[in-house]
């Protein structure tokens, strides 16, 4: 689950009352992200806002991996599994 083996970056902008929270090391939304959610939302004090930022596959990024919507076809990948293909 995420909570116990997902990597993720916790920041605060003392400015802005905003602690955000990434997943630089997962692409989309990571698997038992609810749980995880609900667990930084009982901790964090009430005067913070939560910002949650999610990473997807960019276009470039994903035709240099297919190189050709045939491969992708080929590949039976559904846009889900495009969005976070590595």
């Amino acid at each position: 689950s995420v909570c116990s083996t997902a990597m993720f970056r916790w920041a605060v902008g003392i400015r802005d009352c905003i602690a955000s929270v990434s997943f630089p090391y997962n692409r989309g939304i990571p698997e038992g992200f609810d749980r995880l959610k609900r667990r930084i939302e009982e901790i964090i004090p009430c005067h913070l806002a939560v910002e949650y930022v999610f990473i997807y596959t960019k276009w470039g990024e994903l035709m240099a991996l297919l190189r050709s919507w045939e491969n992708a076809e080929e590949r039976g990948l559904s846009w889900r599994e495009m969005e976070i293909l590595i």
